[in-house]
């Protein structure tokens, strides 16, 4: 161990190890996806404003993921639109979520149909922002 100023036990606090920046070669962009059922009216822009922080917040790291080269989506509610829609740059895929915070009356049916769209999408990592009920 030496001094405040330099290394201590093998890590340097001013130059960063460069095999700590080293990534091993991929053949594809990573795949990232949100899963927010409440997304699609801040991605489509729509009035009124049914969205709060947390959305704006995954809208702002979605795009600054995807200026990095990842590759970025969102799995959102129904709210009428086409099943997959390219909405700010992002792929925006329709997903049911009619059982949150309602009747379990479709949890089954929409639990498969759920799992079905994360298959379709086959993401490297799912980002989760749901609401307290699920």
């Amino acid at each position: 161990m030496t001094d405040h100023h330099g290394p201590v036990r093998g890590i340097s606090l001013g130059v960063p190890d460069k095999r700590m920046n080293s990534q091993p070669e991929r053949k594809h962009a990573l795949k990232i996806c949100f899963v927010s059922p409440f997304q699609y009216p801040l991605l489509a822009q729509q009035e009124p404003i049914t969205y709060g922080g947390a959305e704006i917040q995954q809208v702002l790291l979605a795009r600054a993921l995807q200026r990095h080269g990842y590759d970025v989506s969102f799995i959102v509610g129904d709210c009428g639109q086409r099943q997959i829609e390219r909405l700010m740059g992002l792929t925006v895929i329709k997903a049911p979520f009619r059982f949150l915070g309602g009747s379990n009356r479709y949890f089954f049916l929409d639990t498969v149909r759920f799992i079905q769209v994360l298959k379709s999408v086959a993401a490297d990592a799912y980002i989760l922002k749901v609401p307290n009920s699920v």
